[in-house]
């Protein structure tokens, strides 16, 4: 009996893992769309500055230009957040210098700064479930 628990925890596990995959290939598909809105809207800002300056009238590009900067603000911060729901998920933390690492890192990646004296509190994914007790008396 105690094998078939193992093998049900062990597929919970995986279950888990696979939903997790999941999770992270959708946040993963949004963040590449937003950039390519953002990257559309940037060269659309540069054609209206471009033919606002070929009409040596600049500041008629005026209006679009900060509509189009208002709504990258908007989707930049839309971006940071989707990554920050990815870097939980994979259980990471992110060092000042912008670098990400497990969770269980002492020291960056990149820059080696200590991350006891910065810590990011990110939420972890729940634990496996405790071991029956009388798994551990038989010993598995």
């Amino acid at each position: 009996m105690r094998m078939i628990d193992m093998i049900k925890q062990g597929a919970a596990v995986a279950a888990d893992k696979a939903q997790q995959a999941v999770e992270l290939t959708k946040l993963a598909a949004r963040v590449h769309s937003k950039k390519k809105h953002l990257e559309a809207n940037l060269t659309k800002i540069g054609e209206a500055v471009y033919r606002a300056y070929q009409s040596r009238n600049l500041p008629s590009a005026e209006p679009l230009i900060s509509r189009l900067s208002k709504e990258n603000e908007a989707i930049e911060a839309e971006i940071q957040a989707l990554e920050e729901k990815m870097r939980q998920l994979r259980q990471q933390q992110v060092c000042r210098c912008g670098a990400s690492a497990p969770l269980t890192a002492v020291y960056c990646p990149r820059c080696g700064v200590p991350f006891a004296s910065q810590r990011i509190i990110v939420e972890s994914a729940p634990r496996p479930a405790a071991i029956d007790e009388r798994d551990k008396e038989g010993g598995l």
